[in-house]
C-alpha cells in the first residue's frame, strides 16, 4: 500500500506532508491503493488487513503542549472543537490513539490539521474557527510568530499552524495509522542562538520548520519476537543510525540512515524475543553517525514507554512496536522553550 504527498519524499510505508498548509500539498495530494505492495511483491510479506486505527504522537517541539483542529478542507467547519478536549492540550512527546476517529476527525473530508500552542487556557471552550482567529488577533495571522498588532499590542496568546492536507481516503484504509505534527511553530520569544538545534538547521522565527508525518505501520509480526519499526519525526535529527541496547549490553541495528519523515525496516525488526533483551529498564534506544560507532545520544527505555503510556509488561512477544523520534539535536539538553531529543513507544496495532 502507498500513500504519497508531492514533498519529494520517498515512503514505501507511508505519506509525508510538507509545510504549509494546502498550497505545498493539498491539490496533487492523494491516497492510492498498491496491490504490489499489499500482496507481498519485492519480497515483503503481504501486509494484514485490518480496522483502520489511528496513534498521535506530539513532535512539536518549541512548546509544550498542542491541540489539533482537523478541519475539513476546504471549507472548514465552524462547529469543530479542538483536540484533545482536555484544555491542557497533549504534552510534547505523549501518544493518544483515537477511537473511533470520527467525529474528531470528520468522516469523508479531506482534512487539514491546525496545531494550536500557546497559552492554551486562553481556547478553553472555544471552537477551533474561534481560537485560529484569536491566534491571528495580534497581526502574524495563522501559523504566523504575531508581533502584536499594528499599533505596537502584545501578540496573540496562541499561534496556529496549518499542515498539509490529508486525503479523506488514509482515514479509511484497513492500515493502522500514525500521526505526527513535528518540528517548530515558531512565535514570541523562540528565537536565539539554540534554536536551530531545537528546530533544524533551516530554522527561524520567519521560516517556522512545522511539518507532518502520516505513515501507515505495519502489522506484520512473528508470534515469538518483538516486532519493532522506527520512525524519525525531528526536523533536528538528521539521518541516523539508530540501534536497540538490551539490558545485557548488547546493540541490535535497527535502522540505517534513517531520515525524517522516513520509518524502517521493512518488514519490522524481529532479532530476539523479550526475554532475550534482559531487564528492560536497562535497555536504550541510541543514535549513531550513519555507518559509524559514534554514538550521538541514548534514550532509555523506560522513557520512552512513559511517554508512550505503556509499562514494561505492555512489551510482549507476538505484539508491534513502534518507536517514534522527536525533539531535538541528538546529545542537546534542553534549553530555551525546546525539548531534547527522545523517543515514544506506541503499539503499532493499537
Amino acid at each position: 500500500m502507498l500513500w504519497a504527498f508531492s514533498c519529494g519524499r520517498d515512503h514505501t510505508l507511508g505519506i509525508t506532508s510538507g509545510s504549509g498548509g494546502a498550497s505545498s500539498s493539498s491539490s496533487a495530494a492523494s491516497a492510492s491503493h498498491s496491490s504490489a505492495a499489499s500482496s507481498g511483491a519485492g519480497g515483503m510479506p503481504p501486509e494484514p488487513v485490518g480496522p483502520t486505527k489511528l496513534t498521535i504522537v506530539n513532535g512539536v517541539n518549541d512548546y509544550d503542549a498542542v491541540r489539533v483542529c482537523f478541519l475539513p478542507y476546504p471549507g472548514g467547519d465552524p462547529a469543530l472543537l479542538p483536540w484533545p478536549p482536555a484544555a491542557a492540550g497533549m504534552p510534547f512527546a505523549r501518544a493518544a490513539v483515537i477511537d473511533p476517529i470520527s467525529p474528531t476527525i470528520p468522516a469523508g473530508k479531506d482534512i487539514q490539521p491546525v496545531v494550536i500552542a500557546g497559552d492554551l487556557t486562553k481556547i478553553t471552550g472555544k471552537t477551533c474557527e474561534d481560537a485560529i482567529a484569536l491566534a491571528g488577533s495580534g497581526g502574524g495571522g495563522a501559523g504566523g510568530a504575531g508581533g502584536g498588532d499594528a499599533g505596537g499590542g502584545p501578540p496573540p496568546p496562541v499561534v496556529a499552524t496549518p499542515l498539509g492536507v490529508i486525503p479523506a481516503a488514509v482515514f479509511t484504509e484497513p492500515r493502522s495509522i500514525l500521526l505526527v505534527p513535528f518540528g517548530c511553530l515558531g512565535g514570541p520569544g523562540h528565537e536565539g542562538p539554540s534554536a536551530t538545534f531545537g528546530c533544524g538547521a533551516s530554522y527561524s522565527p520567519s521560516s517556522p520548520t512545522a511539518d507532518l508525518v502520516v505513515l501507515g505501520v505495519s502489522r506484520i509480526v512473528d508470534a515469538k519476537r518483538l516486532n519493532l519499526q522506527v520512525v524519525n519525526a525531528s526536523a533536528a535529527l538528521d539521518p541516523s543510525d539508530v540501534r536497540f541496547s538490551s539490558g545485557f549490553n548488547t546493540e541490535w541495528l535497527l535502522a540505517n540512515k534513517l531520515g525524517t519523515g522516513s520509518i524502517d525496516p521493512k518488514p519490522p525488526w524481529k532479532a530476539v524475543s523479550v526475554t532475550q533483551l534482559g531487564p528492560l529498564d536497562k535497555a536504550t534506544v541510541k543514535t549513531y553517525l550513519p555507518g559509524q560507532m559514534f554514538q550521538t545520544s541514548s534514550t532509555p527505555l523506560p522513557d520512552a514507554l512513559a511517554n508512550g503510556a505503556l509499562t514494561a509488561a505492555s512489551v510482549v512477544d507476538g505484539q508491534g512496536f513502534i518507536l517514534v523520534g522527536v525533539g531535538a539535536y541528538p546529545g542537546v539538553d534542553s534549553q530555551d522553550f525546546w525539548h531534547k531529543l527522545t523517543f515514544t513507544l506506541v503499539k503499532a496495532d493499537p
